[in-house]
């Protein structure tokens, strides 16, 4: 199951992992655990993957959200771009390219400080020119 491959390769990088294996236990998962990451595929049981991904972005909008699917259809693959997903990739890539995704998303929200705390100085500097 690609959900035991994924879970032991991220263990052995270091990663403390979760598994939930339909969506209603990812959704719980996800309001009683703190959570970085989540690895989702849209085909689970009980509750779809797209709803999980609505209620990431509703209720814990800084977990970063990578979709793994077979199912990427055009209109999926946009409203799920649209909720925010970090990335989507399709079953059976490399894990080389899952794990530099997930690199990347971890990395996301530290950039975005930086970025800001940039933007912020920038605009101080421009204030102090223009009151002088």
């Amino acid at each position: 199951m690609l959900c035991n491959k994924l879970s032991e390769i991220l263990s052995d990088e270091g990663f403390s992992t979760a598994e939930a294996f339909d969506g209603r236990e990812a959704m719980q998962i996800l309001d009683e655990s703190p959570i970085d990451l989540v690895l989702l595929d849209l085909d689970l049981s009980h509750i779809h993957g797209m709803d999980v991904l609505r209620h990431v972005e509703a209720h814990h909008p800084a977990v970063q959200t990578i979709v793994l699917s077979e199912t990427g259809t055009i209109p999926i693959t946009v409203e799920a771009l649209y909720l925010g997903v970090f990335d989507f990739i399709e079953k059976g890539e490399p894990i080389e390219r899952i794990l530099h995704t997930i690199h990347n998303a971890l990395d996301k929200p530290c950039l975005q400080r930086h970025h800001d705390r940039f933007i912020e100085e920038v605009a101080c500097s421009m204030w102090a020119s223009e009151a002088m």
